[in-house]
């Protein structure tokens, strides 16, 4: 998320094309966060099992340190609440049926709602192999938003991390975006360094 936000940040001030000092007054650009819906008791379910928080990203921070302290705050302050919201939508469309989700996702996908993603996907340490020869990497692929968002993926694999961007904005916006977010990895990366 800090990454994302930094990048975002270098690239457009805010996303959204107004001045970041005109969004803190206008709303904020939101993010979506995968997260895990097991508990302790139910680690070993099979089945994906997950639901996503939508938290403001940090934009109007000056510094990555920054970026990142703000990020940590953001996701520790969901805590339980992040489970609360899938059992009211399970309950939700049990009570008026499947055009209420379809209502809701439909709003909970378009940029002025959440505009965009971000997922740090590690994988397993068992090596994988393709027709008998071992995998180097791994690159996950986050899915087209729709017009106006975009999505990071970060993916390590075998000790080689892997960057993914997609966007739905304007041509070029996707390298740009890459190429600053790998920019605030390495800061990022340095301050653990430091």
């Amino acid at each position: 998320m800090a990454a994302a936000a930094g990048a975002l940040r270098s690239c457009f001030g805010d996303p959204a094309g107004r001045s970041l000092r005109h969004t803190r007054s206008r709303g904020q650009v939101f993010t979506y966060i995968p997260v895990s819906l097991r508990t302790a008791d139910t680690m070993d379910e099979l089945g994906n099992i997950t639901s996503t928080v939508r938290v403001p990203l940090p934009l109007h921070t000056d510094t990555p340190a920054a970026r990142l302290m703000a990020c940590r705050g953001l996701v520790d302050a969901f805590g339980p609440r992040a489970l609360a919201v899938p059992e009211l939508l399970a309950r939700l469309v049990s009570l008026l049926g499947p055009r209420a989700m379809d209502a809701v996702l439909a709003r909970a996908g378009g940029p002025p709602f959440v505009a965009v993603g971000c997922t740090a996907l590690p994988w397993g340490r068992a090596q994988l192999t393709l027709g008998g020869h071992p995998l180097s990497r791994v690159v996950a692929f986050p899915v087209v938003q729709p017009a106006g968002g975009c999505a990071f993926v970060l993916s390590g694999y075998a000790d080689t991390s892997a960057i993914a961007v997609t966007t739905h904005r304007l041509p070029g916006d996707a390298r740009d975006l890459a190429d600053a977010f790998a920019h605030e990895i390495d800061l990022l990366a340095a301050l653990g360094a430091a």
